[in-house]
């Protein structure tokens, strides 16, 4: 699709010099007669020559910067299209074949500056969230109370790095698919997590296949969830709010706790043992609650969390078992935590097992300060 881009670029781009080579009378241009739609006189066919090459410019510095991969060629080559179209109405009877043109470079340039306003968002929305941000300062003599598989693995995976910590980044990679028998779909995504207050945004794209992707957010703040998803980052395709998604973000982000072991000593989470393998954790946070279990293998490592979470069906939702297994094979260690960095997500639903999710941590960065 890039090479189709760039082709595209290139040539309608260069097409363009014609309007400037008549209107200059630099040679016979046969394909311009010279007919316009509306007399504009000498000195105007000027002004139109110098539009021409203007597109022309406009339409190969969008070509270079999606060759330098840059997000903003959208811009460039919108406003080229806008130049090129009113151009092209004014000598229709010669140049209307570049409509066909333009239309196909609009329909590319559109979701590409949609997904670059998508990011711009996310960033505000991630920054505003870092702004309320502080430093996480548990207090040690939890230790002592919590369930003996839960300090095991505090004690020997993260170790010394039980406090001070303002917040964590991620990116992952992975698959998802919506359906038993769904495809499933490629994406990477990028995720920033804070502990005081606990909120974490999650961003993602998807691509479905050459030129179709799918943007999307998920966010949990102040005890509330939302996520939306958007198609080529044009058309909203879900925008879920409301208590059942508050309940389902609050245990992914209990669930998540793997990857920012510190919190489990936060006062907001009450936890029960249930054998030496497992613990029960019940986090609430500003009237809203949800509960996991935890199950640890011998080396102390989280291998599995199991918890009622609300699962959408088309506008409606129902409680049903939420299960993630971790990899314990694919633990890391990233600034000096150890963390698994496969896991697994399905539901167990009445009908059967649905694994929906495949995902693995590429990096983890964890941060004391207020950079982002």
């Amino acid at each position: 699709m890039r090479i189709l881009l760039l082709i595209l670029l290139l040539l309608h781009g260069l097409i363009h010099l014609i309007g400037f080579v008549h209107e200059f009378q630099l040679a016979n241009v046969r394909q311009l007669r010279g007919k316009l739609s509306v007399p504009v006189g000498s000195i105007g066919l000027k002004v139109l020559g110098v539009l021409w090459l203007a597109t022309t410019v406009l339409f190969l510095l969008g070509a270079v910067q999606v060759l330098r991969s840059q997000e903003n060629w959208s811009i460039l080559v919108l406003i080229a299209i806008a130049l090129s179209q009113l151009l092209i109405l004014l000598y229709w009877k010669d140049a209307k074949a570049g409509t066909a043109a333009n239309i196909l470079l609009l329909l590319l340039a559109l979701p590409a500056l949609k997904e670059v306003r998508f990011k711009s968002e996310n960033e505000s929305l991630k920054q505003a969230m870092l702004d309320q941000a502080e430093i996480f300062q548990p207090d040690s003599n939890r230790m002592g109370e919590l369930p003996a598989p839960v300090q095991a693995w505090l004690l020997s995976h993260a170790g010394g790095h039980l406090s001070g910590k303002r917040y964590v980044s991620l990116k992952q990679t992975g698959s998802m698919r919506s359906k038993t028998d769904g495809k499933w779909v490629p994406f990477q995504a990028e995720q920033t997590v804070t502990c005081n207050p606990a909120a974490f945004q999650w961003s993602v794209r998807m691509d479905m296949a050459p030129g179709l992707f799918v943007l999307g957010r998920d966010r949990f703040e102040n005890g509330k969830g939302r996520m939306l998803i958007r198609m080529l980052g044009l058309f909203s395709i879900a925008d879920a709010q409301g208590p059942e998604t508050d309940q389902g973000t609050l245990v992914r982000y209990l669930a998540e706790m793997i990857w920012y072991p510190w919190f489990a000593l936060s006062p907001d989470i009450l936890w029960e043992t249930i054998d030496e393998h497992r613990a029960m954790a019940t986090l609430r946070i500003r009237g809203t609650e949800g509960s996991g279990v935890f199950t640890f293998n011998d080396q102390h490592r989280p291998v599995a969390f199991n918890a009622q979470r609300y699962y959408d069906r088309k506008g409606t939702s129902t409680l049903e078992h939420w299960h993630v297994e971790m990899d314990p094979t694919s633990y890391r260690e990233f600034d000096g935590v150890s963390v698994p960095t496969k896991s697994v997500v399905r539901w167990d639903l009445e009908g059967g097992k649905f694994e929906w999710l495949q995902l693995e941590v590429t990096s983890m960065t964890i941060r004391e300060n207020r950079q982002p």
